[in-house]
């Protein structure tokens, strides 16, 4: 029994169809196990009126607890000083959702929204979220802390500019007062 060439070959038309099919299923995938790894939501309550960085920093002696409030989400309450300090990172370090609030209830935008709906450029809004250490000299960690901003976008990459021209040199405004 003789095999007809024409029927088995890949076409390239055939190729880039498959390779479609492939990479799109792929995308959903990822996108599903993405959402599904999203388990808790760590919502950020700010001073009224707040504009500027949140730092997060990580002080296991002084540090609170961050609680389950009775809607399962964890609340933040900022300080009207930015710095909070923490005694761990876990929950901010595992997949979550930013939630954003004023203290009076109304709701904050942020980047990280629940809903996916993008926040545009001259909205103010939580945006940010990076995890800095700085090392201790012998293997460890020291002044480990996490950076987000309240602000446009403008703002966001003002302050951002700034923070890299400083190149990390500490300055007097960025000892961390017990809150």
């Amino acid at each position: 029994m003789k095999i007809d060439e024409r029927k088995t070959r890949m076409t390239p038309l055939k190729a880039i169809a498959l390779v479609g099919l492939v990479f799109g299923s792929c995308v959903v995938c990822a996108v599903i196990f993405y959402r599904s790894l999203q388990t808790h939501t760590v919502v950020m309550v700010i001073p009224n009126g707040y504009r500027g960085p949140i730092k997060l920093v990580l002080d296991e002696q002084n540090g609170v607890n961050i609680e389950r409030s009775n809607t399962g989400e964890y609340r933040l309450l900022i300080p009207d000083s930015g710095i909070l300090r923490l005694r761990n990172f876990k929950l901010l370090q595992s997949w979550h959702y930013n939630v954003a609030e004023y203290r009076d209830g109304t709701v904050a935008h942020a980047v990280d929204n629940r809903d996916g709906r993008p926040v545009g450029a001259s909205t103010v809004a939580l945006r940010g979220g990076g995890y800095l250490a700085e090392g201790d000299g012998h293997g460890g960690l020291q002044n480990e802390h996490i950076l987000y901003f309240v602000g446009t976008e403008a703002e966001f990459i003002a302050w951002g500019t700034v923070q890299a021209q400083r190149n990390r040199t500490p300055q007097p405004e960025d000892e961390v007062a017990n809150d």
